[in-house]
Formats: structure tokens, sequence, C-alpha cells
């Protein structure tokens, strides 16, 4: 267990880490949204009743990577965090798919790659660790267009974390073997937005291969 007491820790992404969270910052345990930065929270709590930490929920649905950066200073650094979590890259993909011709809203990989690495770049040294959760796409199609370049995009993330040596949650790693133990519906209604089963998931994973791993 890497998380010290009274540890401040920011949460930042898209509508899977927003989940109805307060505004304009969700701090408390009642603020923190329906999704598994509050059950991340409470599982803390009743694990390790001993360390007080501070939860932080920023996150934005909608968001990309390059929301991402015009938000970082004000809705991450400013919060001056111990660690910094960051889960993005879900609707890089999608807008390729729900809106291939608009092409001002689309972040290719480069882009991406380019701007998560700015991101950890400059954050690395004001913390004691940043935890990148790769993005997942829920399907039992493993050869599903969006599920493929969620993978790729997923390994960009893994590719920066191996360079900058953050701690990484596997999401999708931990999300399929639920996919051949229960129906998918039960997981995700659209393959993006988690159900309460898959934000459980989510929580478990970040906990053990982000804290405790």
């Amino acid at each position: 267990m890497i998380l010290g007491n009274k540890d401040t820790v920011v949460m930042i992404g898209d509508s899977v880490t927003d989940c109805n969270r307060a505004r304009s910052i969700g701090k408390y345990p009642g603020d923190l949204g329906n999704g598994y930065v509050a059950y991340i929270d409470a599982l803390l709590g009743y694990s390790y009743p001993e360390i007080d930490q501070q939860i932080i929920n920023v996150g934005v649905a909608g968001n990309t990577i390059r929301d991402l950066k015009y938000r970082w200073d004000s809705d991450v650094m400013n919060q001056n965090p111990d660690w910094v979590s960051i889960m993005i890259g879900i609707n890089d993909v999608w807008r390729h798919f729900d809106q291939p011709f608009n092409a001002p809203s689309l972040i290719s990989p480069v882009e991406y790659r380019r701007t998560l690495d700015t991101l950890v770049k400059i954050t690395i040294h004001h913390v004691k660790g940043i935890i990148l959760m790769t993005p997942f796409y829920i399907t039992t199609s493993l050869d599903n267009a969006m599920r493929q370049e969620t993978l790729h995009y997923a390994y960009i993330m893994e590719s920066i974390s191996r360079q900058y040596k953050t701690k990484l949650v596997h999401t999708q790693a931990w999300i399929d073997p639920f996919l051949k133990r229960t129906h998918v519906k039960r997981l995700s209604d659209d393959g993006v937005h988690p159900n309460p089963i898959t934000h459980m998931i989510l929580a478990k994973a970040w906990i053990h291969e982000g804290i405790e791993g």
C-alpha cells in the first residue's frame, strides 16, 4: 500500500470518472459521484481505515485528452495533489466512429500520445506518483473495430507509463474475464459507460494495480 495518511488523490477523466460528481470539484464522499471514484473511496475506508485519504473527482463527461490539457492547471495542479489518476481515451476513439466527418473533434493517436506525454512530464516531479488507467471498450466481439482502436490507444498509454515509470491499471484485462461469466448488458448498456458492476471492477483494479501492486 503506497498511499499515505492524509494523501490527496486527484482523479481526472471523462464521463466514466465524472459520474454526476459535484461541481465545481467533488471533494467529499457525497460529492464523488456514483462511479468507480466513489467506490475507491469507500473500499479504501473499508480496507484501510487508518488512511484518511482525500479523493478529489474532476472528471468531466465528454472530455478527450485535449480537454484535459486545457484544464490541467486549474483542475489538477492547483489542487496540490500527492497523486494524480488519469483515465482518458475512450472519447478520443469514439469520435472517429460517431463523428467521423467532424474533423476538428478527432484526436489522432499522434495527438493523444503527444498530449498525454506532456501532461505526465509536467506533473510527475510535483507528485508522489501518477496512476494511468487505460481506456476500455466492453464487447464480446474481439475483432470489433472500436475495441481494436481502443486497445491501440491503451497501448499508447502503456508505453508512456513504461517511459515515466508510472503505475498502470490494465482496465480491459480486468473487464474481459467478466464478459465470459455474465451478460454484456450487466457491465454496460453501450460498451462505453460502465454499469455498477464494471465500476466496482475498475475500483478493485485501481486499488490492486495502482496502490497495492
